[in-house]
């Protein structure tokens, strides 16, 4: 018989609770089934007269949650709540620490550890938070004081990253001055590349081998030390926040997870795994398969179902891709007979004149034009550009996606044909927990287990104090970059409008000077 899906949502919202919000790969099967390998633990459905739940020991020696209840009626949340109450919570995950921006908070305070590395390849990342309703998208800069060291003599061409949100902001060199603490270093960034919520600094060491192409030896002295006495300085914003899937992902538990059309039992990693890291009043998450794709509201976002059935294929297997080698037939000699025997072997080409620009030329070129393009990108396309130019060049497991912009905390997520359910909820949790986790409006969850984000360019940022005279100039940066095409339009008209009416002052003043 089927289980009744109030049932299996109260079983995982249990199991969920019990484990820290760790995903459970479970799977629904008839009690006949014979397994390929006996089950460690497994969960038992009786139908009973009473409501009864206990932990007994299979034949096999497995763990077996029994969970009796009456036909037609589902089993009680609080019962299986309590016969897992003693179960420890091993995957509980300590939170980053909220970041004070305004004040200068030491790497220790954050809870980063001094680091001292012997590895010619190191990398170590600091995660903290920052308000949900922090926001700056203008020109404003946060600073890095750095304390750093690093030993003398080490290979040319050595170098420390330092990266923010995987953006690279300073590369320093490791090749000299060693030996010794340096002086500590401030590293100033654009502060926009911060987000609301998680976000990470990075500190990435590549030292090559002497010389570059040999093996590294062992080293067994120190390469590298960050100390923890380094600070981060963020600067204050107003109240603003923009539409965005990540706030909406923090807040979900099991109970905003439905299903729709399919999915069946593959809901059910996700209502055991998501639990709430920062409380919240709304949001939901519909999971869907990718065989009810026609049943989602996908022209709100201008999104054509065959755009994301391409970008969920399975990847074709190398043979597939092979062309088969076309058959090769004798050569034959080839014979020369009338007024074609006189043209020669090989065509002559007409000779050209050419010139070509030095290298360093094209080298600058290239180094100038990156910029001004996205720069003139941004003007013409604020947000990440049109979607379905990006959607055509994702490709990946499951696509989260914020559909209606009326409704941002409403989710939906598609499954492709060959997504483990199990493996998407965990990803996905991490996800909420990572700053390289799902934001914006859609986010394809790669195959690699990575997310890939895009922003529209609707989502508005939203003033959430009173406008005043303190606040004005960071709000005014805030919309003009978030939006720089219409609003330089709007300042250019105001000075239109505004030179006219001066033009007309005088013309009219002058007349009346001339009776």
């Amino acid at each position: 018989d089927e289980v009744d899906p109030e049932t299996l949502r109260a079983i995982a919202g249990a199991l969920g609770q019990a484990t820290g919000g760790a995903p459970l790969p479970l799977t629904v099967a008839s009690p006949w089934t014979m397994a390929e390998r006996p089950a460690q633990a497994r969960i038992s459905l009786l139908p009973s007269t009473r409501s009864a739940v206990s932990v007994q020991q299979g034949g096999d020696g497995a763990l077996v949650l029994v969970i009796e209840h009456p036909a037609g009626q589902a089993a009680d949340p609080a019962l299986i709540a309590e016969a897992l109450s003693g179960i420890p919570d091993p995957q509980t995950v300590a939170q980053p620490v909220m970041l004070q921006p305004g004040q200068n908070t030491a790497f220790a305070d954050l809870g980063f550890t001094t680091v001292i590395s012997s590895e010619y390849y190191f990398r170590r990342d600091l995660g903290f938070r920052l308000p949900e309703d922090w926001l700056l998208l203008a020109s404003q800069k946060a600073t890095i004081e750095l304390d750093y060291g690093f030993a003398q003599n080490l290979p040319e061409d050595g170098l420390v990253l330092v990266k923010v949100n995987g953006t690279t902001v300073r590369m320093l060199p490791l090749d000299r001055n060693g030996g010794k603490i340096q002086p500590r270093l401030p590293v100033s960034f654009s502060a926009r590349l911060l987000r609301p919520g998680m976000n990470a600094l990075s500190f990435e060491s590549i030292i090559p081998g002497d010389p570059a192409d040999e093996p590294c030896p062992t080293r067994d002295t120190d390469m590298l030390t960050i100390l923890d006495s380094s600070s981060l300085l963020v600067p204050p914003s107003p109240k603003m926040q923009l539409p965005d899937m990540a706030r909406t992902l923090s807040g979900l538990d099991g109970g905003d997870v439905e299903g729709l059309g399919q999915v069946g039992a593959g809901l059910l990693p996700f209502v055991a795994a998501l639990t709430p890291i920062e409380p919240r009043a709304t949001g939901s998450l519909t999971v869907v398969s990718l065989a009810d794709v026609s049943k989602l509201p996908l022209t709100r976002r201008g999104i054509a179902a065959r755009t994301l059935q391409t970008l969920l294929l399975p990847p074709m297997e190398p043979a597939a891709l092979t062309e088969p080698e076309p058959e090769t037939q004798p050569e034959q000699e080839r014979v020369n007979t009338g007024p074609a025997r006189l043209m020669p072997a090989t065509p002559v080409e007409p000779r050209s004149v050419s010139w070509t620009l030095p290298e360093w030329v094209d080298r600058a070129w290239a180094a100038v034009r990156a910029p001004v393009e996205r720069g003139v990108d941004g003007l013409l396309h604020p947000g990440d550009g049109e979607l379905e130019p990006w959607l055509a060049e994702q490709h990946g497991v499951a696509v989260l996606m914020a559909l209606e912009p009326d409704e941002p905390e409403r989710l939906w997520l598609l499954l492709g044909p060959d997504a483990d359910p199990a493996d998407v909820a965990a990803d996905l949790d991490a996800g909420r927990r990572s700053a390289g986790g799902p934001h914006g409006q859609v986010s394809v969850l790669r195959r690699d287990g990575s997310w890939a984000s895009w922003t529209a360019a609707d989502a508005r940022p939203v003033l959430l104090e009173p406008l005043a005279i303190g606040n004005i100039r960071p709000v005014l940066g805030n919309l003009v970059s978030w939006q720089p095409r219409a609003l330089t339009a709007a300042m250019l008209g105001l000075a239109w409008i505004t030179a006219l009416l001066a033009l007309y002052f005088v013309v009219s003043t002058r007349g009346n000077r001339k009776k």
